[in-house]
């Protein structure tokens, strides 16, 4: 190969594998805008809304908590929907505790979606980059033969440049997910502590408060 490479050069020169790192670069696209758009926020809407239920069950509005909560779409306002519900058919507190606390753990549960995918691809990319690599210089000495050992570097230089950029598009798109995702999982470690002392303040409120 001679000249300049281009980008469709380096991908069908460079085989399924520079196909495969395209893949992933587009799940790792689509991932990310499709968990920032569910969760964006997230967290300062569940805040208002904990703080409205606690000061209406403090006020004594027990039905007007409930219906905060049901015109609520935050997520937040089912787990405190599952405590007035279990209030409603239970008059022990720790029943109470459990149903919000078994309806907090789903909707983390929920936040946690496809975001495993990240990590999977950060660990597979750099293989299927090196595997390309291997292709590219398995390629190059092909040709070398074919040529009857002459020519030089310039007869192999084409296929290698493409082995070393499919290393490397590997190590970026790695890099890029694993960013990503240890980024999600500590919001989602953070959003996990925060719901779960906004239930805990909701349910305190909620066992004292009178009224089914």
């Amino acid at each position: 190969m001679g000249g300049e490479l281009t980008f469709w050069d380096i991908l069908n020169g460079a085989g399924f594998a520079m196909w495969g790192l395209v893949l992933c670069s587009i799940v790792i696209t689509t991932v990310v805008i499709e968990r920032m758009l569910a969760v964006r926020g997230f967290l300062p809407a569940a805040r208002e809304l904990s703080q409205k239920v606690t000061k209406q069950l403090s006020d004594g509005a027990y039905e007007e908590a409930r219906a905060s909560c049901e015109r609520s779409d935050n997520a937040t306002g089912d787990i405190f929907l599952a405590g007035f519900a279990r209030k409603k058919s239970s008059s022990d507190n720790k029943h109470i505790i459990t149903a919000i606390d078994r309806e907090r753990i789903r909707v983390v549960s929920a936040l946690r979606r496809r975001v495993w995918c990240l990590g999977t691809v950060g660990a597979l990319a750099p293989f299927v980059g090196l595997y390309g690599t291997v292709l590219g210089i398995r390629n190059a000495f092909i040709e070398f033969r074919n040529a009857g050992g002459e020519g030089g570097i310039e007869v192999v230089s084409g296929d290698i440049g493409e082995a070393l950029i499919v290393t490397a598009a590997g190590i970026v798109v790695a890099l890029v997910a694993v960013v990503l995702y240890n980024y999600f999982n500590q919001w989602l470690k953070h959003t996990a502590t925060e719901i779960r002392l906004l239930c805990q303040e909701v349910a305190e409120h909620l066992v004292e408060a009178e009224g089914q």
